[in-house]
């Protein structure tokens, strides 16, 4: 993972290492140590444990969010060096500039099938799914955590982050609508019955909401201090704002 803005420089940094328009990291579940003892914390345990009720919880796997600087930002001078003799290449420093090809995008969406849950009686085709994952890529970890079965099995689900550095409004990051999951049915219906569902089916677990959709309307930015932790329901509609600081 690039640890300062040298390895993000334009001049030498050509692809993103993830998503770029979702701000993700890595094209599957990453397992650095630190991730995995964050994931275990005790007081990440112990709030996921009071919300499910449950103190026998497995931890699952995901990847991590970056919003990479892009107004004001200063590229420091540097050697990109080469084992191959005369190949080594001095890069001087750049003055404060924007750079907004480094710019996510604006985004919201469900981790899960809205008219899957709602619509189907049982969760055997989700259960049938989820045998078929045989975890020989880190992509498949990442599968798992948008399968919820259907309303009618009671269940809950959560999703959460954990910020590692202070997040303000302008450094782009998460927001959702808040309340969203006490209107879910209705929204499901009215959008079967404007087509929506037609584009998506009941088979894709990842729903992009067009930017046609009033739920955008709706949409509020949570910012957040390092360490900070929020959890939502997995049925509310949430996403990411790119960032336009030079943080």
């Amino acid at each position: 993972i690039p640890s300062s803005m040298r390895d993000w420089d334009p001049r030498v940094c050509t692809r993103f290492p993830g998503s770029k328009q979702g701000g993700f990291l890595g094209d599957g579940a990453l397992f650095y140590r630190q991730m995995l003892e964050n994931r275990q914390n005790e007081r990440v345990y112990r709030a996921w444990a009071t919300l499910y009720e449950d103190d026998r919880l497995l931890v699952n796997h995901d990847r991590v969010g970056y919003f990479r600087p892009t107004r004001a930002v200063s590229m420091p001078a540097f050697q990109r060096r080469s084992l191959v003799p005369g190949k080594s290449k001095t890069y001087e420093a750049l003055p404060a500039a924007d750079y907004p090809e480094l710019c996510s995008t604006y985004n919201l969406h469900l981790d899960m099938n809205p008219w899957y849950y709602c619509y189907e009686s049982d969760s055997s085709a989700e259960n049938a799914f989820l045998r078929t994952l045989k975890y020989e890529r880190p992509g498949m970890f990442l599968a798992e955590n948008n399968v919820l079965g259907v309303i009618g099995d009671g269940q809950k689900h959560f999703q959460g982050l954990i910020n590692l550095a202070d997040n303000r409004h302008d450094d782009g990051g998460f927001i959702l609508v808040p309340g969203f999951r006490h209107h879910l049915s209705e929204w499901v219906a009215d959008t079967k019955r404007r087509g929506l569902q037609e584009s998506y089916g009941t088979q894709l677990r990842f729903i992009p909401i067009p930017q046609t959709e009033p739920v955008h309307r709706n949409a509020i930015r949570v910012t957040m201090r390092a360490g900070s932790m929020v959890i939502w329901d997995q049925c509310t509609v949430h996403g990411s704002t790119p960032n336009n600081s030079s943080r």
